[in-house]
């Protein structure tokens, strides 16, 4: 039920995508406090992204989860941004980050909800 959603202008080779889809997966994982079978990573690479007047790279992250019982929203947005950069070679003051904690009866998955 971890969902990290990253979007970004940067196009990425497919050996970098198979290095951070899972690297990511596992990272939300450790951060959120919740079994890995339940984490949802998405990339979208190479949109069209205006950030600070300049389409340099630059990335915008969403992360829901039920709950942030793991890290606090702080070390898991210092955590993310160094990853991105580390990982994208994104600059971290070119990425924007959105928490959304989800009610458990609000979040679906095997045709239920959690709640």
């Amino acid at each position: 039920m971890p969902l990290i959603k990253l979007q970004t202008n940067s196009k990425l080779s497919q050996d970098q995508m198979d290095e951070v889809l899972p690297a990511l997966s596992q990272k939300a994982s450790e951060w959120l406090d919740k079994p890995e079978s339940y984490v949802q990573v998405i990339i979208e690479t190479n949109l069209h992204m205006l950030f600070a007047g300049s389409t340099d790279p630059s990335a915008f992250i969403e992360v829901r989860s039920l709950g942030f019982y793991g890290h606090s929203i702080g070390e898991i947005t210092q955590g993310l941004c160094q990853f991105i950069e580390e990982k994208l070679g994104i600059p971290q003051n070119r990425i924007f980050l959105n928490f959304f904690d989800i009610e458990r009866t609000h979040w679906g998955w095997n045709g239920k909800t959690f709640g």
